[in-house]
């Protein structure tokens, strides 16, 4: 089937979906986003919905389909949001959507424990990157790979310097291969920054997006938090540290879509939260409590800047 066809097919059937739940007819661009000297395919989603557009975004290195498929990941997985009235802009993490229930799970886990291993890091100045990264494919991008609860995860921050180099747009990419990790941060870092020259609709959803957008630039500029993810891209490493945890996780729901994909929430009450484009919700001592489960203490405290 030709890509037009099915994207047509696709939409159609998202379309139908989408009014079942209450929204409205969506509409996919298709871009090309250039990640150091990789070239991948964008497609944007966007659906009109009750309280105005949603705004989805899914990248591929090589497979269009893939990209919209996972452009349509995030539309199903804010769906479910919606429907366990979780608030779009205090919490994303832990949802994930997949061909079936047990790789949705696995997806959920792997997104907690890869924003536990940044928060981690950005509270403990004692804690080390676990090695540092060069790419020659991504010349403008720095990396850092992170200590994380799974030592077979390899969980990766990437940075590109902005403006005068008063801060970061940062990326996060994990993944049981480096260099698979390394693309990922890659891709993310190079999506938030081409989101800032991108016309989005305006509504209350598309505007939370560009909110968000501009915490995460204003974040990491703040003194602090700007002279610790440094510490992290440019400091001393050590590979020989471990985490003196294993995580529970929890599947709070699940649901199968349109399409035969399933669409889960997972939480973990031992990982550190990550609210989305505000600052923290849980109590200070209770983000302690959790780093201590780890064996160690934070030493500061600080908002951190990821959307």
């Amino acid at each position: 089937m030709r890509f037009g066809d099915f994207l047509f097919e696709t939409l159609r059937r998202v379309d139908s979906y989408c009014n079942i739940q209450g929204a409205g007819s969506p509409v996919s661009l298709l871009a090309k986003l250039p990640v150091g000297d990789v070239e991948c395919f964008q497609v944007t989603t966007v659906a009109n919905g009750v309280h105005g557009p949603y705004v989805f975004c899914g990248i591929d290195q090589t497979n269009v389909r893939l990209a919209l498929r996972r452009s349509l990941s995030e539309l199903l997985e804010f769906q479910l949001m919606e429907a366990a009235s979780v608030d779009w802009s205090v919490s994303r993490s832990g949802f994930a959507t997949h061909l079936n229930s047990e790789r949705a799970f696995e997806s959920a886990k792997i997104e907690l424990i890869e924003r536990d291993a940044f928060l981690t890091s950005l509270l403990v100045p004692s804690l080390k990157g676990r090695t540092r990264i060069y790419n020659p494919r991504f010349k403008k991008h720095v990396f850092v790979e992170l200590h994380s609860v799974d030592l077979a995860l390899r969980v990766v921050l990437s940075g590109l310097r902005f403006g005068d180099g008063r801060g970061w747009y940062l990326g996060l990419g994990t993944s049981r291969n480096l260099d698979e990790a390394v693309l990922k941060s890659a891709i993310e870092a190079s999506m938030i920054e081409s989101s800032f020259e991108a016309t989005v609709p305006d509504g209350p959803i598309a505007n939370d997006r560009k909110r968000t957008l501009r915490i995460h630039l204003m974040s990491s500029i703040e003194e602090k938090v700007k002279t610790r993810i440094e510490n992290l891209f440019f400091g001393e490493t050590d590979s020989d540290f471990r985490f003196s945890l294993k995580p529970h996780f929890n599947k709070l729901l699940e649901r199968q879509n349109f399409n035969g994909s399933w669409t889960v929430r997972v939480v973990s009450e031992d990982l550190l939260p990550l609210t989305f484009g505000k600052y923290w919700t849980q109590s200070e001592l209770e983000i302690r409590r959790r780093i201590k489960l780890k064996g160690l203490h934070a030493c500061q405290w600080m908002t951190h800047p990821l959307v």
